[in-house]
């Protein structure tokens, strides 16, 4: 062996800024869920809190899956409620 070359780089984690907005991003982008019905907040050290209301589990998981996947999340406080909005029923025929 003749030598090693160190070619590892470090680049600065992801501020809290920053994962917000991959966050919100990425619910503006999914048709799962409405993101009007959710709150993203971010803070120093990688903490994400999301609160407000979801229309099923489906948007639930996913929601909180989104903002473990950020950049820059280590921690995430999930203060959504789940409420499930039935659809009206139509009858066909009589009722």
């Amino acid at each position: 062996m003749v030598g090693i070359d160190n070619a590892i780089t470090l680049s600065q984690a992801a501020g809290a800024g920053d994962a917000r907005d991959t966050i919100c991003a990425a619910f503006q982008r999914d048709a799962v869920r409405a993101a009007d019905g959710l709150l993203v907040e971010t803070c120093p050290g990688g903490l994400g809190v999301l609160s407000g209301m979801v229309r099923s589990w489906a948007a639930y998981d996913h929601a909180v899956t989104t903002a473990w996947s950020a950049p820059g999340v280590t921690e995430v406080d999930d203060r959504i409620r789940v409420e499930n909005v039935p659809k009206p029923r139509t009858w066909q025929g009589q009722p």
